[in-house]
């Protein structure tokens, strides 16, 4: 079995962080919970197990955090056997730490709560994987309503092969950034998947909620990311107040950050936040050759012409 520091190092765990795991494998109750978790979810991938083993809450959250450990090895070993290569492995490995620290900021708790829980056991069996700053699933099948360009072609139709990108919150949204994950995505698809004809990149997100442009300066990243191509209706309840706000109660905060005060504003005058998709064809990204700056550039000034 691996070792508490190979476990931490691997997942950028702090000494804090280590030594409050190190207490939750102490427990009993909750290695109980964890084996039961790490052998039914991370292990045989059953995402409907029936895990009523501790109620919600400190125990639970340990246990999840502690299979997680568990798992530890047997996700290196099926990331081997899919063929992926070591530092695939370790670079998707490395959310559980956002997930473990945003529980400890706003619940005070450590652990992995309700959000992070299957997601991190996708991550551990290879189902999504991360290149650099984004995350993608293995495969996706579009499943919206047809997209339309300009001129009424089809750009994806239900059931096509898109890339699915997620955005973990532990860094900057520079263009330059994504840019370099989008295209080591690409890279990855053409050598595993060289069949896997995909239309398209898509996120759905609630990042992409087009309502974030008005509170935030057009030179934000998130603005930037939003104008890269087209939107979609998703109807999926938007985490815009968990994402923002975690636990704390948006109209207390001491200091809070732009975003952070303008969200505020927007709730207190009865705004609802959306969950928002957005479309970038494969044919625009390969235009300029995954570069979204220029990607970018190109949008804008198509937008001036028009």
């Amino acid at each position: 079995m691996q070792s508490v520091e190979d476990f931490s190092a691997v997942s950028n765990f702090n000494e804090a962080e280590t030594a409050a795991l190190r207490d939750l494998l102490h427990s009993n109750r909750i290695m109980q919970c964890a084996h039961v978790i790490a052998g039914k979810v991370f292990r045989a991938g059953d995402y409907n197990a029936a895990l009523d083993l501790l109620p919600e809450g400190e125990l639970l959250a340990g246990a999840w955090l502690a299979a997680a450990f568990l798992s530890f090895d047997f996700s290196r070993q099926r990331f081997q056997e899919l063929g992926f290569p070591e530092n695939l492995w370790r670079d998707t490995m490395t959310d559980l730490v956002i997930w473990l620290r945003h529980e400890k900021r706003n619940s005070g708790v450590t652990g992995l709560g309700e959000k992070a829980r299957l997601w991190t056991a996708h991550l551990y069996r290879g189902d999504v994987l991360r290149f650099g700053r984004l995350e993608c699933n293995q495969r996706y099948f579009f499943k919206y309503e047809k997209l339309l360009d300009n001129s009424g072609n089809i750009l994806v139709a239900p059931g096509e092969p898109v890339i699915n990108l997620h955005i973990p919150e532990d860094g900057s949204m520079k263009l330059e950034l994504c840019s370099r994950s989008v295209k080591a995505m690409a890279e990855f698809f053409a050598r595993r998947y060289p069949e896997y004809n995909w239309r398209g990149m898509i996120c759905t997100s609630w990042l992409c909620d087009t309502q974030l442009a008005d509170m935030l300066p057009a030179e934000s990243n998130i603005v930037k990311f939003q104008s890269l191509g087209i939107h979609f209706p998703v109807d999926v309840a938007a985490d815009t107040v968990f994402r923002v706000f975690g636990n704390k109660d948006p109209f207390t905060l001491e200091k809070p950050t732009l975003l952070q005060r303008k969200a505020a504003e927007f709730l207190k005058n009865n705004g609802v936040f959306r969950e928002e998709g957005l479309f970038i064809s494969r044919n625009d990204l390969e235009a300029v050759e995954f570069d979204l700056d220029l990607l970018l550039e190109k949008k804008k000034k198509s937008g001036d012409e028009k």
